[in-house]
């Protein structure tokens, strides 16, 4: 019962770590489930990870790591450059920094040619 009420609370924008002590959740599985779900829906908002993460408590590195990439590939989705949305998101691992610029140019590449073809089609959608 706890938990649920603690979930609805997430659900309705509160930050983990005051739902989980309002609703006196102990488990700490539970706990760092939610933390990570609040976080997720700060990011999906278009907060920075660094942000969404600190303001939930999220202490998991692999947790944190996962929530700074993905708020990174939006930020390319949404027309950032690459270095500036892994600045912006404190992107430190190399591998995935290196990921996220190759995922960077892919989109770019391919909204350029999505582009191309609708000038060629002369805007017209088919």
């Amino acid at each position: 019962m706890k938990e649920k009420a603690a979930k609805r609370d997430i659900k309705a924008g509160m930050v983990a770590p005051t739902a989980i002590e309002r609703n006196d959740v102990t488990d700490r599985d539970t706990q760092d489930f939610m933390k990570e779900k609040a976080a997720k829906r700060d990011i999906k908002a278009g907060m920075v990870a660094p942000t969404a993460i600190e303001r939930n408590d999220v202490t998991d590195r692999d947790t944190q790591d996962f929530m700074k990439e993905k708020a990174a590939k939006r930020d390319i989705k949404a027309g950032m450059v690459a270095p500036t949305a892994i600045e912006r998101n404190d992107v430190t691992d190399r591998d995935v920094q290196n990921w996220i610029g190759k995922f960077a140019e892919e989109f770019q590449n391919n909204a350029r040619v999505l582009d191309e073809r609708s000038r060629q089609e002369g805007g017209r959608g088919r």
